[in-house]
């Protein structure tokens, strides 16, 4: 019965994403009327700032071929609160030196109007960057983002099945939401990192968080941490393995109904932080 909720849930979210995909071609229509549109979506008003459209300098030729893409782009907004939303497209965020958000588009498209990208400002401030994709004609887009190092607050990432790396970035929140995709983030400093997967694998390293918080049906998680954190993790089915970098003064709650537990440093005399992690079917291990 347990599987079949969390299965549900998958298929719950996946539908939610492609109907934020359908509502975003919708938007596109009105914005190509008014590039300044003022637009509700999902009962809030949300200002459009730049609506990218690729004009991909591709020679003609039989639109059964893929050309290969390289494309280049600067955003118009300066923002602490970052999403990014796709369905197929991979994602690879990096921290840099930079004022301004850019991006770095490749892969493989049949015609311009195959790949787009939208830029949304919302009222509160936060920008959203979109991929519209079609999947049938587009293949290995992969999306590199280029953020201040420490000009964020926020990320969130919501994905299908498009993998994500996260490298260099110091934060207050991380929130990953994921169908298949898998994540990867290192050298990462945040408050809290949020992370929600139907059948993906997690892997963390190099990392100083304080909270953490995830949930997945299926799929591997591996924390290596610089320090000490509190945390809850559950799981379907998947093994977990969690490591420090020095001896941590937490407390840990283990449970699992087969598989089995290994931990290294066991119950601390003063523990700063707390850890709990529960598997239906996996293997957890603490070094």
């Amino acid at each position: 019965m347990k599987r079949n909720f969390y299965k549900i849930l998958g298929v719950s979210f996946f539908m939610a994403l492609i109907f934020s995909s359908a509502s975003i071609y919708a938007l596109k229509k009105a914005v190509d009327q008014n590039p300044k549109a003022i637009i509700t979506v999902g009962g809030k008003n949300v200002a459009v700032e730049n609506l990218i459209v690729m004009d991909f300098d591709l020679e003609p030729g039989d639109i059964t071929n893929y050309k290969d893409i390289f494309e280049s782009y600067n955003f118009s907004e300066k923002t602490e609160f970052l999403v990014l939303k796709g369905i197929a497209a991979n994602w690879e965020v990096t921290g840099t030196d930079a004022s301004k958000i850019s991006a770095v588009i490749t892969g493989k498209i049949k015609t311009p109007e195959d790949l787009k990208l939208v830029e949304i400002l919302n009222e509160s401030g936060t920008v959203e960057i979109v991929t519209e994709q079609l999947e049938k004609k587009s293949r290995n887009i992969k999306v590199r983002i280029m953020v201040p190092k420490r000009g964020l607050s926020s990320l969130v990432i919501k994905t299908v099945s498009g993998d994500v790396d996260v490298k260099s970035l110091s934060l207050e929140k991380l929130d990953f939401v994921s169908v298949s995709g898998d994540f990867s983030a290192e050298t990462l400093t945040a408050k809290q990192v949020l992370l929600s997967s139907v059948s993906a694998d997690l892997e963390l390293a190099d990392i100083q968080i304080e909270n953490f918080e995830g949930k997945s049906i299926s799929g591997d998680l591996e924390l290596q941490s610089m320090a000490d954190f509190s945390g809850k993790w559950n799981s379907v089915s998947g093994d977990v393995e969690i490591k420090y970098a020095k001896v941590p003064q937490t407390s840990f709650k283990l449970k699992t109904q087969s598989g089995s537990i290994s931990n290294r440093f066991g119950a601390p005399k003063e523990a700063t932080s707390n850890i709990e992690v529960s598997i239906v079917s996996g293997d957890i291990k603490v070094e």
